[in-house]
């Protein structure tokens, strides 16, 4: 069994999706901080796009909690 939890994609996949998560989240709470302070309603699209972008680019990152699972599947 514990043979199987080393090779399970889900834990990788998991992994991806509340680091990503928590770093968009993050993002978008900034900016809609940012905007808000200045009485702007509408953000653009290319902000939108470094937010979700930067959210794939952490799991990415030496150190992160992706990397560290997609290790112990090897």
């Amino acid at each position: 069994m514990q043979e199987n939890m080393k090779n399970d994609p889900m834990k990788f996949i998991f992994g991806m999706m509340v680091e990503s998560s928590l770093e968009v989240a993050q993002g978008v709470h900034e900016i809609i901080n940012k905007y808000k302070a200045n009485n702007i309603d509408v953000v653009p699209i290319s902000d939108l796009e470094k937010i979700l972008h930067k959210g794939v680019e952490k799991t990415m990152k030496e150190g992160s909690l992706t990397k560290h699972l997609l290790g112990e599947m090897k």
